[in-house]
């Protein structure tokens, strides 16, 4: 019986264009097709997606809090994170491409840094990232009913950023954790860009890599603005690309010169980025 994987490898294969240039070829953004599409979509999103997507949050969440505890978080994201991520994206369905993983050493820790244009970037980068990391993320996620106890179980980072003392004392906690090929994922940004261009950059990401003397990993995500944009509920499939860009090596800065480092990653994160 064909898996959902394998019947998305058949659809690239035998459309070997892009779904995401189909759609906007065939289906203009504004025309009406494209409006017609998306209201013809939403049944299928509330009556089936998202009640799917948030049974299967509860159930791999209590997976992750059942497994730490005998596999560590390491072996417990092979049963919980990635297969609640992958599952999220087959759902929508999204079309994902992946380029630049030889840039990537399983048994190196990064301080990894990627732009954020929507929830679903979460998805992705779980899905496939394909290292073990911790995440920096929001302390609301926390309050989060059983996903936030699975994050906290799996070791991830909360931060508040209404207290800068309390966020840098979060952060100064986790670094124990990256070691022996554990990385740290930031978004620099700092939150989701609502028109998809870059944004400035924070300097958490960047002063946490010059005290573990580690490389950052930039990491390019495109097209999730179009799947689920900022403050909206609206979903739409379409087409994803991550890109791993070569990792950018801290020795040579100092905390004086972190501007220059922090104008290297985002050149290289911009270099890829979809207009």
């Amino acid at each position: 019986m064909p898996t959902v994987t394998n019947l998305l490898k058949l659809f690239n294969r035998r459309f070997p264009h892009t779904a995401k240039k189909y759609v906007r070829e065939s289906l203009p953004e504004n025309g009406l097709l494209m409006k017609a599409a998306k209201l013809l979509y939403l049944p299928y999103q509330w009556l089936i997606g998202v009640p799917l997507f948030v049974l299967s949050t509860v159930l791999f969440s209590l997976i992750a809090m059942i497994l730490v505890p005998w596999k560590g978080p390491k072996a417990t994201a092979n049963y919980s994170a990635i297969p609640w991520a992958r599952l999220g994206c087959y759902m929508i369905p999204l079309f994902l491409k992946i380029r630049g993983r030889e840039h990537v050493d399983p048994a190196q820790s990064y301080v990894i840094a990627a732009n954020h244009q929507s929830h679903v970037d979460i998805l992705i980068i779980y899905g496939w990232i394909g290292i073990d990391f911790k995440w920096v993320m929001k302390e609301s996620i926390r309050k989060i009913p059983f996903m936030g106890k699975a994050c906290d179980a799996m070791g991830h980072v909360f931060i508040d950023r209404s207290n800068p003392a309390a966020a840098i004392s979060s952060i100064e906690r986790a670094k124990a954790r990256i070691q022996n090929g554990t990385s740290i994922l930031f978004f620099p940004e700092g939150t989701r860009s609502r028109d998809g261009h870059l944004q400035d950059f924070k300097k958490g990401a960047f002063r946490t890599a010059l005290d573990l003397n580690l490389p950052i990993l930039p990491v390019t995500i495109n097209g999730t603005k179009t799947i689920l944009q900022k403050n909206s509920f609206r979903i739409f499939p379409g087409t994803v690309e991550m890109i791993f860009h070569p990792p950018v090596e801290t020795a040579p800065f100092t905390v004086d010169r972190m501007e220059d480092l922090m104008k290297i990653v985002r050149a290289s994160i911009q270099s890829e980025l979809a207009s």
